[in-house]
């Protein structure tokens, strides 16, 4: 018997706009994909097929994953047929992207009747009605819970596509939509800023001067609490920024992005809670130093990208002086902060 472990191996099938009953504002998916099978059932197969011959670990799961469209929106005839090139594949899993109004369970029915793992990555954005309605997304929070819903009385892993700092959205009400979503308790969640692509309609916004992006470091601190909500509420978060590739490099018109955008956020994640502690250990004078000593594997993280969060920590300590200390003995992910003897780690 073979044991399927690690990661999926994932072949992208990429469906922009496919199904899609109105173009979000913030959309311009077939900016982002280099190819575009536009429901082409051979030439699907053929993109599967190459894919297939990749040299990979086959004990590892495999997922044919429909991106880029709203799978669940297809019709029927469509649905089986995709789910074909799915079940042609031993062992292969699905998942795909969809929109919440188009769940339901004679949808989710078709999907599961194949006999194969089902993943389901629910475009939600936001959970606030009024950024949902700037956004044009057609549909309301209420339309998200009852998808939500559907899809774990099927027992579907679900996924939610989440986005800050789209138009009108502010940090409480992206922290308010954070809330929401640990209410709904999905599987995991993707969270990315909000980019002005080229095409879309928040690009006409954003040259009329009627939008204004987040800046790199509004969008770092913001996503940072947000993550940090949503996993101390147990909601893993698999994916911080949009992956990057030269398609979306091309068109981007403006927005914080950066290829290691994950990283800059989980660097002041744990700056954050370093802040915490050194405030609970105060005050500092002259003279004294603050040792913050880590474990090698969360040196970069520790130091922040760019080493970004050292004045921040010497700024919290001032006037004492200030030294970070990597320990190849300690536990992976170990820190612990050191001050007149006092060891304290985080809270």
């Amino acid at each position: 018997m073979v044991i399927s472990i690690g990661k999926p191996f994932i072949i992208p099938l990429f469906l922009p706009h496919a199904a899609c009953p109105r173009h979000c504002l913030f959309c311009n998916q077939k900016a982002l994909h280099a190819e575009d099978f536009l429901l082409d059932m051979h030439a699907l197969r053929r993109e599967r097929d190459r894919w297939l011959a990749f040299p990979r670990n086959r004990q590892r799961p495999l997922e044919l994953a429909f991106f880029g469209g709203n799978f669940l929106g297809l019709g029927e005839s469509r649905l089986r047929a995709c789910m074909d090139l799915v079940t042609e594949v031993p062992g292969a899993g699905v998942r795909f992207s969809t929109r919440p109004d188009t769940v339901s369970e004679d949808s989710v029915r078709i999907c599961k009747k194949a006999g194969r793992p089902v993943t389901v990555e629910l475009g939600i954005q936001s959970l606030d009605e009024a950024v949902l309605r700037r956004s044009a997304r057609g549909h309301g929070v209420a339309e998200v819970a009852r998808a939500v819903q559907v899809l774990k009385d099927a027992g579907i892993r679900t996924g939610a596509q989440m986005m800050l700092g789209l138009p009108g959205a502010t940090e409480s009400s992206d922290m308010a939509s954070a809330e929401s979503l640990c209410v709904l308790s999905p599987d995991f969640a993707r969270v990315a800023p909000t980019l002005v692509l080229g095409g879309s309609g928040l690009a006409l916004l954003y040259r009329r001067g009627a939008y204004k992006p987040m800046s790199f470091g509004e969008a770092v601190l913001r996503s940072a609490r947000y993550v940090d909500l949503l996993e101390k509420r147990g909601v893993p978060v698999v994916r911080i920024g949009l992956q990057t590739d030269t398609f979306l490099e091309n068109s981007i018109v403006a927005g914080p992005h950066h290829p290691a955008f994950g990283e800059w956020v989980r660097g002041r994640m744990l700056a954050d809670r370093v802040l915490v502690v050194l405030a609970s250990m105060g005050p500092f004078f002259a003279g004294e130093e603050v040792c913050i000593r880590a474990a090698d594997s969360i040196r970069g993280r520790m130091q922040g990208m760019k080493k970004s969060n050292f004045p921040l920590f010497c700024k919290a300590v001032a006037p004492a002086s200030l030294r970070i200390r990597t320990d190849a003995g300690l536990p992976p992910g170990f820190w612990q902060v050191e001050h007149r003897g006092n060891l304290t780690g985080p809270a």
